[in-house]
């Protein structure tokens, strides 16, 4: 996934494989390695990779869809749009987890609200 969505937002932004090489201090064939899934950037190579393309690294990671959103924000986003109050996480262990796991918690607690409501 890192990949394709590496290769999207390059693209998108009309950068060449030369231009973020150059950028973030290594060879077009390790951006090109990075794009089809043969290795994976370091810590450092990611964050550069994420500031010359202006996305999140969420995005990169394929946590959320959104390259402009961070999954902190997501979070807050979905838990605003479910109303459901104090459901903003702060928990580094929390902001770990994939988009999916975090939807699947926020439908818990709307399913455990709805059977709350159900019993008065």
């Amino acid at each position: 996934m890192f990949g394709e969505r590496l290769r999207s937002a390059r693209k998108a932004r009309k950068i060449s494989q030369d231009e973020l090489a150059k950028v973030i201090d290594v060879s077009k064939g390790t951006i090109s390695n990075y794009e089809n899934g043969v290795s994976f950037p370091n810590e450092e190579k990611l964050i550069k990779i994420s500031e010359r393309l202006n996305v999140s690294f969420d995005y990169l990671l394929g946590r959320i869809d959104d390259p402009d959103m961070t999954l902190e924000e997501y979070i807050n986003k979905r838990s605003e749009k479910e109303d459901i109050i104090g459901l903003h996480f702060s928990n580094d262990e929390l902001k770990n987890l994939s988009k999916e796991k975090i939807d699947s918690i926020i439908d818990f607690v709307n399913y455990q609200i709805e059977l709350e409501k159900r019993k008065r």
